[in-house]
Formats: structure tokens, C-alpha cells, sequence
């Protein structure tokens, strides 16, 4: 079930062909999760560094042509909804921002992640996130 919705901020990146893509994300938690309540006692503030970090690195591997479809921007909504859950829990275990993400990677303590996802509404299934919204997307020359 949905809880919150919590606005992540603009992200601003260079894409793998050079051009720009500014965005603004949102994403609704699990009843009873926050990815920004949690960071609230970070000692970096919040949102949580971590989680704008892992944003960061999928948005910049990101093709403009393949993001720029809507099979492209769900799957690219999925990649960022397992590499910011995935940079949550390694927070809370202690590792901290600056995580190298692998958006394909799908396991996390030999679990396999969001294997159900193929004709799911959700874009993850274990959360803390469960859905990310695009508030605005724009990829620039």
C-alpha cells in the first residue's frame, strides 16, 4: 500500500551522448516509509545524499533516445526505484553515499528484487519506494 508522496528535488545530468536531461522526481513509499523521514537524522541532511547519489548515476548512463520512449521511461522509472531502494538499505547499514549502482543489478543479500514486476503498476515491489514520478523531464541539446 501507498504512503506519502515525497518530492526528491531537480536533478540536473550529463546523458551518455552528451546532452542534458533535467528532471524533477517524486516517489510514493511503502505505508509507513520515508525515504526523507529516515534522513532527517543523516548527518548530511536531506533528502538522503545517498539516494540523490544513486539517482545521479542512473540518470547519467541514461541513452536520450531509449528514455525518450514510454518502454524507455518505465523501465528507467523501475532502474531508479532499485537503485534508490538498494542505496536506502545500504544506508541504513552504514555504508553511505557514494555507492558505485548497478540498475540491473537485482539481488541484495542473494534475495532476487522485483521479480514480479513484468505487468506491475508498481516500479518496485519491496520499497521503501515504490513508484517514481517524472514532475518534469527535458533532455537538452
Amino acid at each position: 500500500e501507498l504512503g506519502a508522496t515525497e518530492d526528491l528535488g531537480s536533478f540536473r545530468v550529463n546523458l551518455s551522448d552528451g546532452r542534458v536531461l533535467t528532471t524533477t522526481l517524486a516517489v510514493h513509499s511503502a505505508q509507513g516509509a520515508s525515504v526523507l523521514e529516515k534522513a532527517v537524522n543523516a548527518p548530511l541532511g536531506r533528502p538522503m545524499p545517498a539516494v540523490r547519489d544513486a539517482v545521479n548515476s542512473v540518470l547519467s548512463q541514461q541513452n536520450p533516445d531509449e528514455i525518450t520512449t514510454g518502454e524507455g521511461r518505465r523501465a528507467l522509472r523501475r532502474d531508479l526505484a532499485r537503485a534508490m531502494n538498494f542505496a536506502a538499505w545500504n544506508f541504513r547499514r552504514g555504508a553511505g553515499p557514494g555507492l558505485e549502482v548497478d540498475p540491473t543489478n537485482r539481488e541484495v543479500d542473494g534475495e532476487l528484487l522485483d521479480a514480479d514486476l513484468q505487468d506491475s503498476i508498481w516500479d518496485s515491489m519491496t520499497g521503501p519506494i515504490l513508484k517514481v514520478y517524472f514532475v518534469d523531464f527535458e533532455i537538452i541539446d
